[in-house]
């Protein structure tokens, strides 16, 4: 199953790619359902599905974007089923090699500043340095929106997977990435912007298909 991360920026790539693999248990309808979805019971990542980032303008105005901290230029919804606090801290180790080397990886000195909360990360800012200061803050956060989540999926009558069991809400239905600070994005700030993008996206594709935003498919 593939999970693509759609972009809402002009900085981030349209999709970042892992491995395709249908769950073991899965039927045959629903791997060739028109949009699949996991079959069986909802728990670690198994099969990848690519996230696909969905695109708006990086100049777009703070009116013309989402509800939230400043421009959102980029979100994906994130499946029910995967544990919300897990990825952020995955998420915000896999930030933090930014500090050591942001220049290699995206072309620009990073800063990480983790927002804790009950000693747990609650989001993250990512901050772009020219000569030491920040000229892009750059905020990775779950957003207020509610998931559902089912004990598991079924097979309707049509043969097509539906959700079952009991319902429980999950706080933070899609990941996002915001543009916090007010600074204009010149020529070589957008292209960090998009390596940055398609960094995360790379990373959060992991997560889903192996449940680490380290593994690597050796298939």
């Amino acid at each position: 199953m593939m999970f693509a991360m759609t972009s809402m920026a002009t900085g981030c790539p349209a999709t970042a790619r892992s491995a395709s693999r249908a769950p073991a248990h899965a039927g045959p309808a629903a791997r060739h359902a028109p949009r699949p979805q996991r079959v069986g019971r909802p728990g670690a990542p198994g099969a990848s599905k690519s996230l696909r980032f969905a695109r708006t303008p990086m100049a777009a105005s703070v009116d013309n974007a989402q509800a939230g901290v400043g421009k959102l230029i980029s979100k994906v919804e994130i499946p029910a089923f995967i544990p919300r606090q897990d990825m952020m801290n995955q998420l915000f180790r896999w930030a933090s090699d930014l500090e050591d080397n942001g220049y290699a990886l995206i072309g620009s000195p990073c800063k990480i500043t983790p927002l804790m909360e009950d000693e747990q990360v609650r989001n993250f800012t990512i901050s772009l340095l020219n000569s030491g200061v920040s000229v892009a803050d750059i905020l990775i956060a779950f957003d207020e929106d509610v998931a559902v989540k089912h004990e598991w999926i079924g097979m309707g009558p049509d043969k097509f997977p539906v959700p079952e069991g009991k319902a429980t809400d999950v706080h933070g239905k899609h990941l996002e990435v915001r543009k916090t600070d007010t600074n204009s994005v010149s020529d070589a700030l957008r292209a960090a912007l998009h390596l940055l993008c398609a960094n995360l996206a790379e990373a959060v594709n992991k997560y889903y298909a192996f449940g680490s935003c380290f593994s690597e498919d050796a298939t």
